[in-house]
């Protein structure tokens, strides 16, 4: 319904207008959806025949839900579905590739001591939990701001800021994440804990500057 050429596709993982990529005559995805608001991902082969293209298809829903689903798996938190230290590098290298001026641009560890005694002592499932009330509570308190949460190894978080007004902001989300995570934290019925955190921080754009200053001096 309200398909009457190729131009009205909703081509996958495509970035050329659906006539080019049949001009080209290489396979392509398509999404369409069914009446009950469903996606279907239809493969498509095209056979040019004269002056006409037929497009030869087949259902390939299963097979790019599994792509999608692996790849989700490489790049999040199977705990937390936060990106992963995967994304934490890409998103660091593209801040780092930016001129950037004006505006403090940071990145803050967050951890917590000891983790493995919460694991040792309540069992995975309350760690996990302990891990899940974590990332929701340094959302809570970044939520204002512009930010990238990542949960790149067990209980280590890093948290990307972009264009704070100063440093000082970000000492003072510092120490508001860390006076939040040292809170009690219910971990199932009738058991809470409460956990150290430790944090650092790195001014992004100092460090620009130092290493800037470094091949200017070498």
């Amino acid at each position: 319904k309200g398909i009457r050429t190729i131009d009205d596709f909703r081509m996958y993982e495509e970035s050329l207008p659906p006539i080019q990529v049949l001009q080209t005559q290489k396979p392509f995805t398509a999404i369409f959806l069914t009446p009950n608001k469903d996606d279907v991902y239809i493969h498509f082969v095209p056979v040019l025949v004269g002056n006409d293209y037929y497009l030869l298809g087949e259902n390939a829903t299963d097979n790019v839900l599994e792509s999608m689903k692996n790849q989700k798996f490489a790049m999040y938190n199977t705990v937390t579905n936060l990106p992963n230290r995967v994304l934490f590098d890409r998103s660091c290298n593209e801040l780092l590739s930016n001129d950037l001026h004006g505006l403090y641009n940071t990145v803050m560890a967050v951890d917590i001591i000891d983790f493995a005694k919460v694991n040792k002592m309540f069992g995975f499932e309350a760690a996990n939990t302990l891990l899940r009330e974590m990332a929701k509570s340094i959302k809570e308190v970044c939520d204002n701001y512009n930010y990238e949460l990542f949960n790149i190894r067990t209980s280590l978080f890093m948290i990307i800021f972009k264009n704070l007004e100063n440093f000082n902001v970000v000492l003072n989300l510092a120490k508001e994440i860390y006076e939040r995570l040292g809170l009690p934290i219910t971990l199932k019925d009738n058991l809470s804990t409460s956990v150290e955190p430790r944090i650092g921080i790195l001014n992004i754009d100092q460090d620009k500057e130092e290493r800037s200053e470094e091949r200017r001096v070498g």
